[in-house]
């Protein structure tokens, strides 16, 4: 078995509302996770996401998902990727785009705390190598467990970091069917990003009678 982390971190400017339970975010008191291109909310809502790039020097990615709520805290979503290869200079190799492996995902939301701005969720995914484009799909099928949280810290005491927010992912993906009978090696991934929330910053913090309340 390899561990494999890829965690990383990026900060999200939520361009949100007034916050409040919004059907393309996850929602938990006043805080609303947003969904990133690194890793998926903690929450389970009828969303769908559409393509968003995701760009590496050579490699760039968009991302095709859709959720539909089966009980208000499990639901039922299907995806793939779209990638484009571009020609690396001196290598011989040739542009190329398709679609990736595509997937179903079950996932359960078993933990809300609304006073904590706590959320973490549970999903089971397959994905299917085989049904994606040939050279761009791994030619794998592969289950994933998964873990979900999202913590805001709006019930910190200090004002300048209660519009922060922290989510995060992990993986254990186990290879099940493919080309190199055998060969399947498990592994892990995750991924964490950091939040601001202009939006809970003005409703949350910066009350009107918080504002009342500073000296003239």
């Amino acid at each position: 078995m390899r561990r494999t982390f890829r965690l990383a971190a990026t900060v999200a400017l939520s361009a949100t509302a007034v916050p409040q339970r919004a059907s393309a975010h996850a929602a938990a008191g006043a805080r609303i996770f947003v969904n990133t291109n690194l890793i998926d909310d903690p929450g389970v809502a009828d969303e769908a996401t559409l393509p968003h790039p995701d760009g590496e020097t050579w490699i760039t990615d968009t991302h095709f998902e859709y959720d539909k709520t089966i009980t208000p805290n499990l639901g039922i979503g299907v995806g793939t990727d779209w990638s484009f290869l571009a020609h690396q200079m001196g290598d011989g190799s040739k542009s190329r785009a398709g679609f990736g492996d595509a997937f179903v995902q079950l996932k359960y939301n078993w933990l809300t705390l609304p006073v904590h701005e706590f959320m973490s969720s549970v999903a089971v995914s397959q994905a299917f190598g085989r049904a994606g484009t040939v050279g761009i799909e791994s030619g794998f099928n592969t289950t994933t467990l998964s873990g979900f949280f999202g913590k805001g810290l709006g019930d910190i005491p200090w004002a300048a970091i209660r519009p922060f927010a922290v989510t995060g992912e992990l993986d254990y993906n186990m290879p099940n069917s493919g080309p190199t009978a055998g060969g399947f090696i498990n592994t892990w991934s995750g991924g964490l990003t950091l939040q601001y929330s202009i939006p809970y910053l003005q409703s949350q913090v910066k009350t009107p009678a918080s504002r009342a309340s500073r000296p003239h």
